[in-house]
């Protein structure tokens, strides 16, 4: 008890040094790396050494980058995952346990750090390697091409090389798992696992941060390892653990669409390629496996003996994997595709009266909304001058058939879009009620209506307006295929 106190006791000391002696910052730094910090027999050690480190190299970087090598040379057997799910997880116990547990001499034959402190290192180095940009390195090293890589490149390929190498590890070992609980535990361990790797990708999105080619060919190798990972996982909605284990992979696929993916559609380059092209054709391996069908012999069991119950369980499920993953597809559409485009097949919807195509389109643009309004760029060339008209005049078209409940529930997405738009824009009101408004050849009255009842704050008044809008034959005083012409020619405003 009074030697760890110490210890505690003598870091705070060295933090306090720490911040003074800059040219000594890599001496004091190994305290935190031998008996004394990390590898203390203590616990409470440990953690508290763990946590320290990441602000610490944070703060100091600049001074630290020219150790980065030897620095994860002595983390190295420290960023090895426990195979086994920590037990302490699922055992309920009082404060008074947790604190006789971190006080407690032990010896562990394991890794000497839990998942979570373990991740404080990976971001710790991760934060040197991408303040070291791309200076080269002394030792030259070359790949399977013959081109010379980057000492960042390979820095983060050193870093990674533990986590690469147990994934696949932590993967058979949940697969094979016939315990439901033990189950359930090693599913979640793989996702941690994965979220280490998600955690030191992110500070490539840094704004100082230089993505190099061969950290990007890094990162292609993650990608190829969790695809991999991901076909083996069980196809069952229920089955134990996959719901946290296909969550790693989602937050890591997150992560390299803003790190390797093109900024936007005009981005994207020519040549197949491009990381950005391997990045899409592995979304759409991975989207699949994200969200599994049902299978047809177990509906056809279920109507047949009756099962109803499990069956409506999995489909449950299914739409849970259906929510989570649509950020991911809008993250994509958004990066990939250009919106225009998206919106002229969704405008052509109407025509082929596919009001379901017509409603999941303006569902992701609500999503877009949501997400993306409030960068005016993003609002000016396409909220504004495109998705507007589409949302103000697509419902007084003929083929709009609101006597189809289906263009009905169209309809209230049609009111979502501009109800949420008009709240993260106010501005919007105004370009309706003195710009876009007037040029539909509306009434002075029907314009202040349709922008007072926008204003409201409550979607589903304005939602109901428009129905009635759309429903009065004599609320439009132009024909409506003058209208239609004017929709279809998408003057910029």
């Amino acid at each position: 008890m009074c030697g760890q106190l110490e210890s505690i006791g003598m870091f705070k000391r060295v933090i306090a040094d720490f911040l003074m002696a800059e040219n000594k910052q890599h001496v004091m730094l190994v305290a935190f790396l031998d008996q004394r910090g990390l590898r203390s027999p203590w616990r409470s050690v440990r953690v508290r050494c763990a946590y320290l480190i990441t602000p610490l190299i944070k703060s100091h970087r600049k001074t630290l980058v020219p150790h980065t090598e030897q620095l994860l040379a002595q983390f190295a057997d420290l960023l090895q995952l426990p195979c086994e799910p920590d037990p302490s997880i699922n055992i309920p116990h009082c404060g008074s346990c947790k604190v006789g547990d971190q006080l407690k001499h032990d010896n562990p034959p394991g890794p000497l750090l839990s998942v979570t402190e373990t991740s404080f290192l990976y971001e710790a180095a991760a934060q040197l390697i991408a303040a070291g940009g791309t200076v080269s390195t002394p030792v030259v090293t070359t790949n399977e091409v013959g081109t010379v890589e980057d000492r960042a490149g390979h820095l983060f390929r050193m870093l990674l090389a533990p986590v690469f190498a147990q994934y696949g590890q932590l993967v058979e070992l949940y697969v094979s798992e016939s315990d439901p609980k033990t189950a359930e535990a090693r599913g979640r361990l793989t996702k941690q696992a994965a979220d280490l790797i998600t955690r030191t990708s992110r500070v490539f999105s840094q704004p100082k941060s230089v993505l190099t080619p061969t950290c990007q060919a890094v990162l292609c190798e993650a990608l190829q390892i969790m695809l991999t990972g991901l076909t083996r996982f069980p196809s069952e909605a229920w089955a134990p653990g996959r719901a946290a284990a296909c969550a790693g992979v989602r937050a890591f696929l997150h992560r390299m669409v803003a790190c390797l993916g093109p900024s936007s559609p005009t981005e994207q380059p020519s040549d197949s390629n491009h990381v950005s092209e391997i990045l899409l054709a592995a979304l759409i391996q991975a989207v699949p496996q994200l969200v599994r069908p049902l299978q047809v012999h177990h509906r056809l069991n279920g109507w047949a003996n009756g099962g109803v119950l499990p069956n409506v369980a999995d489909a449950e499920q299914r739409w849970h994997e259906i929510r989570d993953v649509i950020p991911l597809i809008t993250q994509v559409i958004l990066r990939y595709k250009p919106l225009s485009s998206i919106l002229a097949q969704v405008e052509a919807c109407i025509d082929a009266d596919d009001p379901l195509g017509l409603r999941s389109g303006l569902l992701l643009f609500l999503q877009l909304i949501q997400l993306n309004a409030n960068d005016n760029q993003f609002y000016e060339n396409f909220l504004l001058s495109q998705l507007v008209p589409f949302c103000v005049v697509a419902p007084t078209r003929p083929n709009f058939r609101l006597t189809d409940a289906q263009f009905g529930l169209a309809l209230n997405e049609v009111g979502n879009c501009l109800f949420v738009l008009a709240q993260k824009q106010p501005g919007l009101c105004s370009f309706l009620q003195n710009v876009f408004l007037p040029g539909q050849q509306l009434s002075n009255d029907l314009i202040q209506s349709y922008v007072g009842t926008l204003k409201a704050h409550n979607v589903k008044d304005f939602c109901t307006f428009l129905r009635g809008l759309c429903d009065s034959a004599d609320s439009l005083e132009a024909g409506d295929a003058k209208t239609s012409t004017r929709f279809v020619s998408r003057p910029e405003y």
